[in-house]
């Protein structure tokens, strides 16, 4: 088996999955129920939202090391974009239901393959714009959890401002040094503050963002599951046996859709109590509506005004603009979103964007499945 490109805390039994499952409906239009956000170049004109979570950890594993969870409809789009993923990485869920089955079909995968293996869980659609800090969090979670194999080892990045969208993690005493960082207990999760309370989180060093990044040993997290919910685990220990046999595919589908629909988050970390969590000093967003992909890209850009395409714009300010061939001129806006797809042109008030299911719910109220 070949090495991997830095050896120094990742080994022969270390793995990474990227988790491309979801449907990212609130960056809509761009973001489609058939091609959702993670494939799409929403912050770079070559490379799509996975391409660059699998570039980032292609600087630890190898592509045998790299597993791609997805939904089944995604798979050509998954094979079309990693090239060097082998097919067989590529685990496909039957239908998606949410972070626990999930994570549980990844584990139980992985342990039909290796019983020794350590599992890394990372997503396909954040934008991570420091590299080498990444890379160097990402060690630390894996050293720690060679540290503490019963433990759950989590990346916290520290906020750099209040966000009311995600959730946060409140550190307890320091565990250990390791030699890529320092791993804390978690004392407490807070899930989506109020703006007051996040304020002060950002001026503690106490607390932050949770990026969803989860490492330990696959049969830790295995069991995490199994003591929780033992008929679920059973389910995802047949379907890891099935994957693979032809003709079995109906079978998974009706295994799949028994298992619980429930976020990892309420259904196993919340109830565990040993936990660890790797603080990250690096520019980091969940990418999950147009507000927050305008604030990246404002900041990173450094100015308010960020236009993508064929756009000319006198007096703006806070706004975003997409766009293709067709020209878009604006003049003196102010907090506004404008995305043309060519099919759809979204006009929106940045500040209200988190409703954006509404308009997804009027979409499908109005007949227009075409356009989601």
């Amino acid at each position: 088996m070949p090495t991997s490109k830095n050896s120094s805390g990742i080994g022969p039994h270390d793995y990474a999955v990227i988790m491309a499952g979801g449907s990212g409906t609130r960056l809509w239009p761009m973001s489609r129920r058939n091609s959702p956000k993670q494939f799409q170049a929403l912050f770079s004109t070559q490379k799509t939202m996975i391409q660059m979570m699998y570039d980032l950890l292609s600087e630890l594993f190898p592509p045998e090391r790299i597993l791609v969870q997805t939904d089944k409809k995604f798979a050509l789009l998954v094979n079309q974009q990693l090239t060097e993923v082998p097919e067989e990485n590529i685990l496909l869920e039957p239908e998606a239901r949410d972070t626990a089955p999930a994570f549980g079909f990844a584990t139980a995968t992985l342990l039909q393959r290796d019983p020794e293996a350590r599992i890394g869980i990372f997503y396909s659609d954040h934008i991570i714009n420091s590299r080498a800090p990444f890379i160097k969090s990402v060690l630390a979670a894996y050293q720690s959890a060679v540290e503490f194999p019963e433990f759950l080892t989590m990346i916290g990045v520290k906020p750099t401002y209040p966000h009311t969208g995600l959730g946060y993690i409140k550190i307890s005493k320091q565990a250990t040094s390791l030699p890529d960082g320092e791993a804390f207990y978690v004392e407490k999760f807070v899930e989506k503050p109020k703006l007051e309370e996040a304020e002060k989180y950002v001026k503690s060093w106490e607390y932050f963002w949770n990026t969803g990044y989860k490492v330990c040993t696959a049969a830790h997290l295995f069991n995490l599951i199994e003591k929780i919910d033992r008929d679920m685990a059973t389910k995802l220990k047949k379907i890891a046996k099935l994957m693979g046999d032809e003709g079995k595919e109906a079978e998974i589908t009706t295994l799949y859709k028994e298992l619980p629909k429930i976020s990892f988050e309420y259904f196993v970390t919340e109830h565990t109590e040993r936990l660890l969590v790797i603080p990250a000093d690096i520019e980091w967003s969940d990418i999950g509506d147009w507000k927050t992909l305008h604030s990246m890209l404002a900041e990173f850009n450094g100015h308010h005004v960020v236009s993508k395409g064929n756009h000319v714009g006198v007096g703006d300010s806070n706004t975003l603009v997409y766009s293709g061939e067709r020209l878009i001129a604006t003049l003196g806006l102010t907090d506004t979103i404008i995305v043309d797809t060519g099919d759809v042109i979204l006009v929106a008030d940045k500040n209200r964007v988190l409703e954006m299911k509404e308009l997804i719910d009027a979409l499908k109220d109005q007949n227009k499945h075409s356009y989601l």
